[in-house]
């Protein structure tokens, strides 16, 4: 087919193509305006050596595997992200099955680094910081006894977002 048979055909049929493109966009204006907004607060953990290493002997152990080894830290993350951590959270925070429903927690392992960050999600800008900062601490306290050679502590806090991040 030429390009001016082809043009010749659009002049024709431009109403038919105008219409579909306002049909097409208005049906995506109106679907983006009735989703909820969805805001996203994140805390961050370190997970560091616990003062419980005294001799240099176990110290040089312990660094040896802190930098060869990822896997504490990785389970570190894996259990804040867990149910059981998402439902202690939403114990805490006094939150009705539905407001938890509304509300999910990932984590991830920094890469290249000793840093767990805990990534909260939700339709209420302080209700996501209060979860991730919630569910950051209750990792803290389940896992204090997990490994008595390594602790996480907090690094940051989560702040309350200014903007959604959808739609």
């Amino acid at each position: 087919m030429e390009l001016e048979t082809l043009l010749r055909i659009l002049i024709r049929k431009w109403r038919i193509i105008a219409s579909i493109f306002i049909v097409t966009f208005l049906a995506t204006v109106i679907f983006t305006i009735t989703q909820p907004p969805v805001y996203e607060a994140k805390a961050t953990f370190v997970t560091k050596l616990s003062r419980r290493v005294n001799n240099s002997r176990d110290f040089a152990t312990v660094i040896n595997i802190l930098s060869s080894r990822i896997e504490i830290a990785t389970t570190y993350a894996e259990i804040a992200s867990s149910r059981r951590l998402k439902a202690i959270a939403g114990q805490k925070l006094n939150l009705s099955p539905q407001d938890l429903r509304n509300l999910s927690v990932s984590s991830r392992l920094v890469p290249g680094a000793n840093i767990i960050e805990v990534t909260a999600r939700g339709p209420n800008p302080t209700q996501v910081r209060d979860f991730a900062n919630i569910v950051g601490a209750s990792t803290v306290e389940y896992v204090q006894d997990l490994y008595t050679t390594f602790t996480l502590d907090p690094l940051d806090e989560a702040t309350a977002p200014r903007s959604p991040i959808q739609p």
